[in-house]
């Protein structure tokens, strides 16, 4: 079974944007930003835009399940 391109790109993104990762997470963006501002969930600027990256969005879910 193969994928098309737009399906394996989207598996496979190295970052989401922060309205993306409210909805990934069921969470509001002020969540997201809170998580942020307290060090709980690591992002990057990028010019102008607020990525967090997969790798971190990672991590911090796992954070939490564990506590």
């Amino acid at each position: 079974m193969t994928r098309n391109a737009d399906e394996t790109s989207a598996s496979h993104k190295l970052a989401y944007t922060i309205p993306e990762v409210a909805e990934l997470s069921s969470l509001c963006r002020a969540t997201i930003y809170r998580e942020m501002e307290s060090g709980a969930l690591a992002s990057i600027k990028v010019r102008k835009r607020r990525l967090v990256t997969a790798d971190a969005l990672k991590n911090w879910l796992a954070n939490a399940q564990a506590a």
